[in-house]
């Protein structure tokens, strides 16, 4: 089988690449990883911690927010993008 995209390791980058490469059915791509699951942030969350990162830089949205792995487009399918936009996080920073 011959690929036009391989992707070594299944972090932000490649996920993102999988995710933008996803509506291009003619573009054969596999993405590795050693890991048998996916976790974000493995073993360096802790508890009550908060991101620091906006949750729009998914490396997806930006890039095409009809996506259907965009963030806004989870919001929009979920009925849940007016209840995003206009809750309030305690400890966001302004």
């Amino acid at each position: 089988m011959i690929y036009q995209c391989v992707g070594i390791g299944v972090g932000p980058s490649n996920l993102s690449l999988a995710s933008l490469l996803y509506p291009y059915k003619g573009v054969l791509s596999a993405f590795f990883d050693r890991k048998p699951e996916f976790a974000w942030h493995d073993g360096m969350y802790f508890p009550g911690a908060t991101l620091q990162v906006s949750l729009f830089k998914d490396l997806v949205t930006l890039s095409d927010p009809t996506n259907p792995f965009s963030f806004i487009s989870y919001l929009h399918a979920e009925g849940k993008i007016h209840h995003f936009l206009n809750a309030r996080f305690v400890g966001a920073a302004a």
